[in-house]
């Protein structure tokens, strides 16, 4: 490759997500079944080809717009040309947002907790003393 050039997939199955990034989106809809290994890798697929296919609207609406970003609006727009029924583009952000929050303040109270325990070790260890005059070590 030339500096500057991006490499291409090859494979359409070069650019499929993650199995494990599926099945957490999976079971973050808590519907209470369980998918086959088959559907999960058919789940990736199908949201393989709608991100390209919505990459793809939006890329020529911000093209014939004269621009070269592609805004957050043309992304949307691009979900209302993809003809899914009751397919809300700005529902599923706003989800997205609060799934993002909530992950957040997940962080924060592992690093939380896991601040207390090194303290916590800390106040243990400043509790032990050895007296050198002692000669019982």
């Amino acid at each position: 490759l030339l500096s500057g050039e991006k490499m291409m997939a090859q494979r359409l199955d070069d650019l499929n997500l993650p199995n494990s990034a599926v099945e957490k989106l999976i079971q973050q809809q808590q519907i209470g079944m369980q998918f086959s290994e088959e559907a999960t890798t058919a789940i990736s697929r199908a949201a393989t080809v709608f991100i390209l296919f919505c990459t793809s609207k939006a890329s020529e609406k911000t093209l014939k717009d004269g621009r070269r970003v592609i805004k957050s609006e043309d992304v949307i727009n691009a979900t209302k040309d993809c003809d899914v029924p009751n397919f809300d583009a700005e529902k599923l952000a706003d989800i997205y947002a609060a799934t993002i929050e909530q992950d957040k303040k997940m962080m924060e109270k592992t690093a939380t907790s896991g601040r207390k325990r090194r303290h916590q070790a800390l106040d243990d260890e400043s509790k032990l003393t050895i007296n050198l005059d002692d000669e019982q070590f």
